[in-house]
Formats: C-alpha cells, sequence, structure tokens
C-alpha cells in the first residue's frame, strides 16, 4: 500500500469503527471500556485486507513480503 491509500484506508476505517450510535457507546462503554465495537473494528479491518490482499479474501494472512521485514 501506498501512503496515500494507507490514510485514506484509515480514514474510511476510522469512520466505520467509531459510527456507532450514542446508546451503543454507552452500553459498550459501561460494560467493556471500549469507546467502539469490536465487530465492527474486524470487518473494516477485513474490508481493507479483502481490498489490498490481491485476491479479494478478507480472511489472508497479512504478511511482509520483504525476508527480513518492514525497513521503516
Amino acid at each position: 500500500m501506498t501512503i496515500d491509500q494507507v490514510i485514506e484506508s484509515y480514514t474510511k476505517l476510522a469512520s466505520k469503527i467509531f459510527a456507532a450510535g450514542l446508546l451503543s457507546k454507552i452500553g459498550s462503554g459501561a460494560t467493556t471500556g471500549a469507546r467502539f465495537s469490536a465487530e465492527n473494528l474486524e470487518n473494516a479491518i477485513k474490508e481493507v485486507v479483502a481490498q489490498y490482499s490481491g485476491n479479494n479474501n478478507k480472511d489472508a494472512p497479512m504478511r511482509d513480503p520483504l525476508e527480513n521485514g518492514c525497513p521503516v
């Protein structure tokens, strides 16, 4: 992914996971301390993985193609 693609994906991801209604946030926050839905987070991440996996596979493993990992 390019930097621009990462920024765009993050913006979309954030709007999806933090878009829960007020009552949902209160209920979730009261019981778990969470300010977002874990299910929404999982689904949003899977959408990004599917988009960039090359074969539209939402369950594709995330792997760094560099032998020694990310140089950044």
